[in-house]
């Protein structure tokens, strides 16, 4: 339980992005934005790092229910990332609900979601995964080896960069139903709690500049220009719907980039300079 009652709490809910992978932990744009909030000798907020690589609004639903609600936060963000849409239709596949619907677990055989099939899931498979630094340095090289899927938009297994592509306001809501569903039922473990509740959604390299990510983008054929999806369109809407405060930071990250300098060029996920981007964004 946090030791001190007097610090405004924030937990951050989120996906691999949040966890700061490919980044060190003080380079996170989470701990970036505690130490911009506490710019000052006496240090006034405490943000809570709850992202998990692989996780989206189902598995954070049941994050801040079984867990994080435990820390006391004065405040809930979950950070909404492109492949959380493809993500919770494959988690609801192998999830347990109650008798009402609501979801209750998840089995720990969690799905492949495009890596490797080297090992089979379950507990082994997440306990090299975490422990193992080989096995992590491998899956990206191994994956790399694989034929690249196909991206088919209004397709939910149609590979994780569906919705980060453009396509129809028609397609962009039946994909994102799930997600949508999964995002109230956290809504509304934070108004029981009266704790105020933001959805904060980050664009993709394809999605802020014509040469970020620049390998990624050229191994899933992705053409060299800004892609603009619907899904961002949708989710705005939703929120509005939903009385949702809601933070979008595509136009944060086009304004500061350079070209390259805030996605990794292979792997996708920020460099320190996107880190910053979005503590930026955030604290603003």
């Amino acid at each position: 339980l946090p030791e001190d009652s007097s610090l405004t709490r924030i937990v951050v809910l989120g996906d691999s992005f949040t966890e700061g992978y490919g980044v060190d932990v003080d380079s996170c744009f989470v701990k970036r934005l505690e130490r911009r909030l506490n710019n000052s000798s006496d240090p006034r907020f405490r943000v809570y790092n709850c992202g998990i690589s692989g996780f989206s609004p189902l598995l954070e639903y049941l994050l801040l229910r079984k867990k994080a609600i435990a820390l006391r936060p004065d405040l809930i963000i979950m950070e909404f990332d492109m492949s959380d849409v493809m993500d919770d239709h494959a988690l609801t596949k192998i999830a347990e609900f109650d008798r009402e619907g609501v979801p209750a677990r998840v089995r720990p055989s969690a799905p492949e979601l495009g890596s490797v099939h080297w090992f089979p899931d379950g507990a082994f498979k997440n306990f090299i995964y975490h422990h193992s630094y080989i096995y992590s340095l491998a899956i990206p090289l191994l994956t790399a080896l694989k034929p690249r899927p196909p991206a088919t938009q209004g397709d939910p297994n149609g590979g994780i960069y569906v919705t980060s592509l453009e396509s129809t306001d028609v397609q962009a809501p039946t994909l994102f139903d799930l997600s949508e569903s999964y995002i109230l039922l956290t809504k509304e473990v934070c108004d029981r709690l009266g704790i105020p509740f933001l959805l904060s959604v980050h664009p993709r390299g394809h999605q802020v500049h014509s040469v970020e990510w620049k390998q990624g983008r050229e191994y899933w054929g992705f053409e060299r220009r800004v892609y603009d999806s619907a899904i961002f369109r949708s989710l705005e809407r939703f929120a509005t719907r939903s009385a949702i405060p809601f933070l979008n930071m595509t136009a944060s990250f086009r304004r500061r980039s350079t070209g390259g300098n805030l996605y990794l060029a292979n792997d996708g996920h920020w460099t320190n300079a996107g880190h910053q981007v979005a503590a930026d964004t955030l604290y603003e």
